[in-house]
């Protein structure tokens, strides 16, 4: 069975997501046990940085690879795409993925491809659909990518690498962020002086 909810509906109901999470798990007889911490920390899925009285982790923060998960779970499972939508972000992530430089980008002493394979550019452009309610032509999707590199000017020192050009969930503030969405809705933009760029790979 597939279980989907509606944050609004629970605030309407006047708890919080955490406690409804809680609860709802209880109703499934899932409740969370230290055992299912245990296991999550060895998938590194999630990190914190101390431990409680009872050895408990506290500052406890979801890692890239847990936030990978949780998008390739939310997809699959809500994400009904009919195949030539399927065919449709196939095309646009072959078509999109040469536009960016080829090898790695460096952020200090760490490198980043700029590039992703065609399926995971394909899966992060569904995502978005969902994520966003977005909705764009392989024409416009390869226009806003182009006007992104090109208002670069060859300096690619601050713009983003592939992945994160769709979008990026910014860890300060919890909010999602396109480049490729914001390009997309201006079509005459041919800068990103106002937008987030510098700080995000």
């Amino acid at each position: 069975m597939i279980y989907s909810f509606n944050p609004k509906e629970i605030e309407n109901e006047g708890i919080s997501i955490n406690s409804f999470l809680y609860v709802l798990s209880v109703y499934l007889e899932r409740i969370i046990t230290n055992d299912d911490i245990q296991n999550a920390l060895s998938k590194r899925l999630i990190t914190y940085s101390s431990t409680g009285l009872d050895g408990q982790p506290l500052n406890v923060r979801i890692t890239e690879e847990g936030v990978k998960l949780i998008d390739r779970i939310l997809i699959n499972s809500e994400f009904k795409a009919k195949p030539e939508d399927n065919t449709k972000y196939d095309n646009i992530a072959e078509a999109i993925i040469p536009l960016f430089p080829k090898g790695m980008k460096k952020v200090g002493n760490k490198e980043y491809p700029w590039r992703e394979s065609k399926a995971v550019i394909a899966h992060r452009l569904k995502l978005m659909v969902k994520k966003f309610t977005a909705d764009f032509t392989f024409e416009e999707a390869v226009d806003a990518t182009k006007r992104y590199i090109e208002s670069f000017h060859g300096d690619y020192t601050t713009m983003r690498t592939m992945p994160y050009f769709l979008w990026k969930k910014d860890n300060e503030t919890g909010m999602f962020k396109s480049d490729f969405l914001t390009f997309l809705e201006n079509k005459d933009a041919t800068s990103v002086s106002n937008y987030d760029s510098g700080e995000l790979v």
